[in-house]
């Protein structure tokens, strides 16, 4: 059993690699995010693969894999609900459920997990990892990293079409790309998934990009242009937002279950390591998008969107959201869950912010700025409250 120190160190460590995991993949486009989360999941399963052989190939859990295809299935609905709801929004609702959802599951025992009761000085057989110290901070704590999601939520990314003048050329290149991969879903009405800025944005902003269009078709032959328009689109937006909010606490719910079944195998008497659960979730992860990733292809035939170039930075985006899964899973060995999530869930959006300013440059502005510093103080404090209950 690691001390508390190391586990909350853990806690840090998944806070940075979920909040920079999409770092690598940043400037690649990724079509519909389909075929990225294919390649995603297999560097997760890489990471798996290297955790089995450190630990001694130990016993494969079944249970733990059912975790995976929890965490995997609630990634896919990810990708419709950004669509639907936007970023800011899909990410607020889906985390804070996340983050309510594994609290409790800890907290009052939910699903067959061990509840973390207040620790009792006078039993002796009582372990560490199941109970608070401080019930009460750990509430206080748990309301303060809510207010910290919700905050960010105000955080308005920059307005790109201000630095569009030079580089119009270099956007009309990539989307006549899109046109030759038929890749028509970077027309839609709606946001992409992983982009510096909607492609429909740049379309608007590039002149020169229909006319280009034009002479594609003249030297490639007959291109249709892209004025298809999905099922998603067609909806009402009244009927779009509450699609979109449904969806986002669905993933929200699969998230904040995906280390259930692990736990409850361990709490009742399996293996008291849960490093040895962690390969088992992993094949889990890798198995269930394979079969979506498969069922995807035939839906879509030749028109499935693959992005070659997606390849090697999904990959490490994988690995790092590995090192950040295996981090946590110590981390709710000696802390919990109602202590572990809610640092977990609410610290990756201030890492995420972080890159935005200093990196990328999408957030500026003095408002924005204030309203990152509040949210990070809601987040810092939030996390030492929660520190303190343990």
């Amino acid at each position: 059993m690691v001390s508390t120190g190391i586990a909350l160190l853990c806690c840090g460590i998944a806070v940075f690699f979920f909040g920079s995991n999409f770092v690598p993949v940043k400037t690649v486009e990724t079509g519909d995010g389909v075929f990225f989360s294919f390649v995603l999941c297999t560097g997760i399963f890489f990471v798996g693969i290297i955790i089995n052989a450190v630990e001694g190939f130990p016993e494969f859990e079944p249970w733990a894999m059912l975790g995976g295809a929890i965490w995997c299935t609630g990634n896919l609905m990810s990708v419709p609900t950004i669509k639907l709801i936007g970023l800011s929004l899909g990410m607020l609702l889906w985390g804070t459920t996340n983050m309510l959802v594994g609290w409790a599951t800890g907290r009052f025992g939910l699903f067959g997990v061990n509840p973390q009761l207040a620790c009792d000085p006078e039993d002796a057989n009582q372990a560490e990892s199941s109970c608070i110290h401080d019930v009460g901070l750990n509430y206080v704590g748990m309301i303060l990293a809510c207010i910290s999601l919700v905050i960010y939520v105000f955080v308005e990314p920059e307005d790109m079409e201000k630095h569009q003048t030079s580089s119009r050329e270099s956007d009309s290149d990539r989307l006549l790309d899109h046109v030759r991969n038929e890749d028509y879903m970077s027309f839609m009405p709606t946001p992409r998934i992983i982009s510096n800025q909607p492609f429909r944005e740049v379309v608007n902003q590039v002149p020169s990009f229909h006319e280009d269009l034009d002479k594609l078709a003249d030297v490639e032959g007959n291109i249709i242009r892209p004025t298809a328009v999905g099922k998603i689109d067609r909806l009402s937006k009244a009927s779009k937002r509450l699609l979109g909010i449904l969806l986002a606490c669905t993933s929200g719910l699969f998230y904040g279950s995906n280390l259930t079944p692990p736990q409850v195998e361990h709490d009742h008497g399996g293996d008291q390591n849960l490093m040895h659960y962690i390969f088992s979730h992993f094949c889990g992860i890798q198995f269930t998008m394979t079969l979506y990733f498969i069922a995807y292809c035939i839906y879509n035939g030749e028109k499935a969107a693959i992005y070659p170039k997606a390849i090697v930075p999904g990959f490490f985006s994988g690995v790092m959201w590995a090192v950040a899964q295996v981090s946590w899973f110590i981390a709710n060995g000696a802390l919990g869950f109602a202590v572990s999530f809610p640092i977990i869930a609410c610290g990756p959006g201030l890492v995420a912010s972080l890159w935005g300013i200093f990196v990328f440059g999408e957030i500026r502005g003095t408002r924005n700025y204030i309203v990152i510093s509040i949210a990070g103080l809601f987040t810092v404090c939030s996390g030492v409250i929660i520190g303190l209950s343990k």
